[in-house]
């Protein structure tokens, strides 16, 4: 059975032998498995308005269906061109370097500015030299003491975020952990991508954003045994 919209309008506007009027709910249609109510909304507005609705479905059939197939192309064509002219490393969360490059991109200017954040809070004691993290020094007057302040701690969440660093081009992208098409809980992956045919610029990022956590982690835990010893000797 032809089911083509111009067969479908012939039937529609044609009289059977019998004389009895054909109706929108008698004719099939193959819109009606996709859309619930197709048919009877259209003798509803063509019987009340004059107005045809299958031209808007028409029209939306062909404007999804061009959209799929150039998603399919981009998929299908696009996608393995980038990847031959791009590499890519990945790193899980239970891993240290998850840890290092996560704080490290919470200090780069492009990516602590992406649109997809996420938050956690960094505690402030009163020593000299305060936590890296954005926020405001405890005045005493929003109830917290003076020398205790927690600081708000954005980092990149999920999605995709490009950025340049050193005459290169990269993309890290923060993704949940999936096993056989499975989201596993509370697990994620950092991919770093970057514009080229060598990973050695990865590599190079990975060892910069491992030294400047050690360095911090270090400076931090001199910082606690100092005031420790301190309170020892008081």
């Amino acid at each position: 059975m032809d089911f083509s919209l111009s067969n479908l309008r012939r039937l529609r506007y044609s009289t059977p032998v019998n004389n009895t009027a054909v109706t929108t709910t008698q004719l099939p249609n193959i819109l009606d498995a996709f859309i619930p109510g197709y048919t009877f909304f259209c003798k509803l507005t063509r019987d009340t308005f004059g107005f045809d609705l299958s031209n808007i479905a028409f029209v939306f059939l062909v404007v999804f269906a061009s959209a799929t197939s150039v998603r399919y192309l981009v998929n299908s064509v696009c996608w393995p061109i980038v990847c031959f002219f791009t590499t890519a490393v990945t790193v899980d969360s239970n891993d240290f370097i998850h840890d290092c490059l996560l704080a490290w991109a919470a200090q780069h200017p492009t990516l602590r500015s992406a649109r997809s954040l996420h938050v956690h809070s960094l505690v402030d004691d009163g020593a000299d030299e305060g936590p890296i993290a954005n926020g405001l020094p405890s005045t005493g007057q929003d109830g917290v003491p003076n020398v205790v302040k927690a600081f708000p701690q954005y980092e990149i969440y999920k999605g995709a975020h490009w950025f340049w660093h050193n005459g290169h081009y990269f993309r890290l992208a923060r993704e949940d952990q999936q096993v056989s098409g499975i989201t596993v809980q509370n697990r994620e992956k950092l991919t770093l991508t970057v514009l080229g045919r060598s990973t050695q610029p990865i590599k190079d990022l990975i060892i910069e954003a491992r030294d400047r956590h050690i360095s911090e982690l270090t400076r931090e835990k001199g910082r606690r045994t100092q005031e420790f010893s301190s309170d020892l000797r008081n």
